[in-house]
């Protein structure tokens, strides 16, 4: 059973990258906003981080690229990269994926 769920956890991941890789910098913009990361919004809007950008962002590119010091901030801008929280946009709401039992 837990070969199953990590599959589906895969796949719930994989569905939240393909949504955000078609995110354009505005709407990267707004996820931003609803994770009250907004201090971030000016230099993302400056370096024109899209939704296929954002999702290939690491640690080292959010620190010193993008200006993103706190390791917390970071962590949380990776977990929606990486597809392991979800975001929405139109309702500028975030859920946590819950691990299928």
């Amino acid at each position: 059973a837990k070969r199953g769920t990590n599959s589906t956890m895969n796949e719930v991941e994989e569905s939240n990258r393909r949504f955000l890789r078609e995110l354009n910098v505005e709407q990267v913009l707004e996820v931003l906003e609803a994770m009250h990361l907004g201090r971030y919004k000016d230099v993302f809007s400056e370096k024109q981080i899209d939704g296929m950008v954002f999702a290939e962002l690491n640690e080292a590119l959010l620190e010193h690229e993008l200006g993103v010091k706190s390791k917390l901030h970071r962590l949380r801008l990776l977990m929606v990269s990486k597809g392991k929280q979800k975001v929405n946009c139109k309702g500028t709401q975030i859920n946590r994926l819950a691990a299928k039992e």
